[in-house]
């Protein structure tokens, strides 16, 4: 249900095996595509994520949450264990496919694009529902394949006006359980990815204000 990073190893021994191109869905491919598609639907009832905007470049579902530790943003915003804050989630059907050489110039420019829309979209969410009054900071939870990946991530999230702050927790059954959730989906939804896709991932969060979003997107 997180942020994911696009599939970019260093490491191709990491990676798993190619996935021959196809030009229809075949009989596993649509059961795999359903069975997925109600898995999520289950984790987003039980999480509370719910989409925000309906058109379809929107690329992000939101879902309120707590702040689970003390931060302090870059614009002074300070965010207390407890406090009510938005969950950011990809709305994994409508992340651009990779075309089947992988991500290109052409997917990043239209990804950007789609990210720019979906943010305004937000802003626009967040500055005219009174409900969320109450929340000062928005979170996403990125999934990556390596450590050495990380700089690219916080290049990538400044240029949306987010900053990285790290997460140093054990490994244990519900990040692996995450992980094989982020494998299914990229399965279902966009399966030239797994030429590049790691297993295991690296987390970490990032983070922006509601000032911050508005001023830069409302």
């Amino acid at each position: 249900m997180s942020l994911t990073a696009a599939d970019r190893p260093e490491d191709s021994r990491m990676a798993t095996h190619p996935v021959p191109p196809k030009t229809s869905l075949d009989r596993y491919d649509r059961g795999w595509i359903a069975a997925v598609s109600v898995a999520d639907a289950v984790l987003r009832r039980i999480y509370g994520v719910y989409g925000f905007c309906d058109h379809q470049d929107c690329l992000l579902r939101v879902a309120r949450a707590a702040a689970r530790h003390r931060l302090t943003l870059s614009d002074g915003t300070e965010v207390h264990p407890g406090e009510p804050i938005a969950m950011l989630h990809f709305w994994n059907e409508r992340i651009p496919r990779f075309p089947p050489g992988g991500p290109d110039l052409g997917w990043a420019r239209l990804f950007r694009k789609r990210m720019l829309f979906s943010l305004r979209a937000l802003a626009q969410f967040m500055n005219s529902h009174p409900e969320w009054d109450d929340v000062h900071a928005i979170r996403g939870c990125v999934n990556f394949g390596s450590r050495a990946r990380r700089w690219q991530i916080q290049v990538a999230a400044a240029r949306f006006g987010f900053e990285l702050v790290p997460v140093e927790s054990a490994y244990g059954l519900h990040e692996c359980g995450e992980d094989l959730l982020i494998w299914a989906f990229a399965r279902a939804f966009n399966p030239f990815s797994l030429r590049r896709h790691v297993m295991w991932r690296d987390r970490t969060e990032i983070w922006i204000s509601k000032p911050s979003l508005l001023r830069r997107y409302g």
